[in-house]
């Protein structure tokens, strides 16, 4: 091979070494992280050796959502803190905030806010606030924020040191404590997972004891802050943060609603009532095409019948609806059929009629005017020399008829 290209495939040869390991120089380092192992249900170490908790899942799902890589460093809480104060450690992934610490770290924005509360052994009643404590032990973990409200309260002498809080509250469970002062809810938690159920929390709150918990980083690291803070962001948008929280948190708190339950509630709620209101519109129409429809059927039933009904007047003044100048054959015959009408009106034109002044008047065949004779009639109606009644016989036929027909056609088929 001539020399000149064997010292170019030997100039390839080192730039792509070069290249090759410009691209490892630039992949970030990760940054460690410190995970306790006793601080349940932040973090603990499960039977399988795995770490669990609610802020190792949410270190995770802040991993995975800003593309980070972390490196877990484990172990007791007052091991781990001690690496973290020796700069051993990038960041702590739950670490109380209070003003005592902010001059040595930097912290994120609180991902869980819990108030404070005196855990004491069942039945013990010489505890019922933070002042009862004096001259009892109260057993706290070293740096905490229980400690230092002991400190504030000049309750120094009433300090039992434990390494962790899980230690403090099987401290009381075990008489070597008289109470301990941790977040209610993580100590509730811690409770439950332990099983002591000879314990109960003080009602009331404990001044000054809200606990902040957030990331902590070395002070000055700026860049490692802000991926974090970011990540929470992102993690509460998304709803995974309630998730996270749910596991851990919501057999101890009343269920509550987000924003998006509550939309779709409404929403459901509203389809609901326009749902009803449909229905309701179209049941009213219906309705009344049915009362027009058997209005129409009843109209022309009346308007079709052959045979009617006359409606007398209870009080005896005459046919309802019919008028006074209505001849009362014309009256009967109006709901006859023809034959039998002109058969009617035959029968009526000798009948004996009551004039409209009160007084009988008989008719005879072949007779005159002068012939016709006025009698007032006898109370309760008069009779004639036969006995028959003396009403009129198209009163008595109507009122034998098995249907009724409206007054407007017996004036009109009368007329007719």
């Amino acid at each position: 091979m001539p020399p000149v290209r064997r010292i170019a495939w030997l100039a390839l040869f080192l730039s792509a070494c070069l290249g090759a390991r410009a691209d490892i120089a630039v992949v970030p380092p990760a940054k460690r992280v410190g995970m306790l192992e006793d601080n349940y249900p932040f973090s603990f170490r499960a039977a399988d050796g795995t770490m669990q908790g609610f802020a190792v899942e949410l270190t995770q799902a802040i991993e995975q959502v800003m593309g980070l890589r972390f490196e877990r460093v484990t172990g007791p809480t007052r091991e781990v803190h001690a690496k973290f104060a020796a700069r051993e450690l990038d960041f702590l992934q739950s670490y109380a905030r209070f003003p005592e610490r902010e001059h040595d770290v930097d912290f994120s924005v609180p991902y869980v806010t819990m108030t404070g509360a005196l855990f004491v052994r069942e039945g013990d009643r010489r505890l019922q606030s933070l002042e009862d404590c004096r001259g009892r032990r109260v057993a706290v973990h070293h740096g905490s924020l229980g400690e230092t409200i002991l400190r504030r309260a000049q309750l120094e002498g009433s300090i039992y040191r434990v390494d962790s809080v899980e230690k403090s509250l099987l401290a009381v469970a075990h008489g070597e404590a008289d109470a301990t002062l941790v977040s209610r809810l993580s100590g509730l938690a811690l409770a439950h997972h332990l099983g002591l159920k000879n314990l109960r929390v003080l009602e009331g709150e404990v001044p000054g004891y809200e606990v902040r918990y957030c990331y902590a980083v070395q002070a000055g690291d700026r860049e490692l802050l802000a991926k974090l803070n970011e990540g929470l962001a992102i993690l509460v948008r998304t709803g995974r943060f309630e998730e996270i929280y749910r596991k851990w948190f919501g057999h101890l708190e009343p269920a509550g609603y987000t924003a998006l339950e509550v939309t779709m509630a409404v929403a459901v709620g509203l389809v609901i009532a326009l749902l009803v209101a449909l229905w309701a519109v179209w049941r009213l129409r219906r309705l009344q095409a049915r009362l027009v429809r058997q209005s129409e059927e009843i109209r022309a039933v009346f308007d079709g019948a052959h045979d009617g009904l006359l409606v007398l007047d209870p009080a005896g003044a005459g046919i309802s609806g019919c008028g006074a100048s209505t001849p009362p054959a014309c009256a009967c015959s109006a709901w006859r059929s023809p034959r039998r009408r002109a058969r009617r009106s035959r029968r009526c034109s000798g009948a004996r009629r009551i004039s409209p002044t009160g007084w009988r008047r008989r008719s005879r065949p072949g007779a005159g005017a002068a012939s016709n004779t006025r009698r007032p009639m006898p109370p309760g109606g008069g009779a004639s020399r036969s006995g028959r009644s003396a009403a009129p016989c198209w009163s008595r036929w109507a009122t034998s008829a098995s249907r009724c027909a409206p007054a407007s056609s017996c004036s009109s088929r009368s007329s007719a």
